[in-house]
């Protein structure tokens, strides 16, 4: 905690989210999934390198989508049933779930209610998964590439 505590001020959420993801997911005896559950005690976990590892992570994310800064988002902390009022109609796109599910969502108001009126899920699978037709729309290019860090593409899944 020391060294969090006296790293750069703009520095410092960072290194405290990384922590507490190293904490639940590396660390604890949590597990996620439809539901939070309960796993066995770890006997030993090396939590620098895994805390290192997680910051690295975040890093490269925020350097991914640095060219993305001029886009506008909002978090809204609600209910989702009871959002009304406080999301605008059709501001929500996707919704990222376990096992690297992604809900493609659409809503509208109904009886001063926000309500789903369409949603589709995906995976994020490597192209290499993908076989004979299914690939055809991605393209030719991509179907060269047969290695499990290169091209990935959405497969439907539901």
């Amino acid at each position: 905690m020391k060294l969090i505590e006296t790293a750069y001020e703009r520095l410092r959420s960072h290194l405290r989210l990384a922590l507490a993801w190293t904490l639940v997911t590396d660390a604890g005896n949590i597990r996620f999934g439809p539901e939070v559950g309960i796993t066995a005690p770890k006997a030993d976990v090396d939590m620098v390198s895994s805390w290192l590892g997680q910051v690295k992570r975040m890093a490269q994310d925020l350097d991914d989508v640095r060219d993305r800064a001029h886009l506008e988002g909002a978090v809204v902390h609600s209910d989702s049933r009871t959002a009304t009022g406080k999301i605008e109609q059709a501001s929500i796109d996707a919704q990222f779930m376990a096992g690297g599910v992604i809900a493609l969502l659409d809503f509208d108001m109904q009886n001063d209610e926000v309500v789903v009126v369409g949603e589709a899920h995906y995976k994020l699978v490597p192209f290499a998964d993908i076989s004979g037709a299914t690939s055809e729309p991605y393209g030719s290019a991509l179907r060269t590439s047969s290695n499990q860090s290169g091209p990935s593409a959405l497969a439907s899944h539901s």
